[in-house]
């Protein structure tokens, strides 16, 4: 019953459905991978058969040279990666949890509150001493100047303590160490 649905065809026809050259269908005849007969126009392949036996022959070929091998080494490394990947993310969880790492967002949140404060007091300290500098005598343009050059030293104290406190300086000053 097989043989009524195999269909001898020829060499062009095969290596059209194999997706080959011509000269390369003959060379697998010639090794003894596809079936033929010699028809009156030449060489004649059985159809599908031609077709089992290339793809049998490609999977033979392909674990034969390692390349069967080279998928099993792709899982392995695919595998390890994703091992280093979960060790990394219980190395950093239980960081976290014996307090020795802090999360980004909370450093960035605690830096967000302290800069909120610092300028809360910026705001509040010239009026506060302004007063008391009234109270002590001295004169409004005196006071002023004295004022001035308070306020420009606590400026430039608080911007030191803000870049001291600023997570993102923290990578530099430990790129810098390195």
């Amino acid at each position: 019953m097989a043989a009524t649905l195999e269909k001898w065809v020829g060499p062009g026809k095969v290596a059209q459905g194999l997706d080959i050259d011509v000269r390369h269908v003959a060379r697998l005849g010639d090794k003894g991978v596809l079936r033929f007969r010699t028809g009156k126009r030449g060489r004649e392949y059985p159809w599908p058969e031609s077709l089992h036996a290339y793809l049998r022959y490609q999977i033979a070929e392909a674990i034969g040279s390692g390349q069967g091998n080279a998928a099993k080494l792709d899982l392995d490394e695919e595998r390890a990666a994703l091992l280093r990947v979960q060790r990394k993310r219980e190395e950093l969880k239980l960081a976290q949890e014996q307090e020795v790492l802090v999360p980004r967002a909370y450093m960035q949140q605690m830096h967000e509150q302290l800069v909120a404060r610092l300028q809360a007091i910026v705001r509040a300290w010239p009026e506060q001493w302004m007063a008391t500098l009234r109270i002590r005598g001295l004169d409004a343009e005196s006071a002023e100047l004295l004022l001035q050059l308070q306020e420009e030293a606590l400026i430039s104290g608080i911007h030191g303590a803000i870049a001291d406190a600023d997570p993102e300086s923290d990578e530099d000053v430990l790129e810098d160490a390195a």
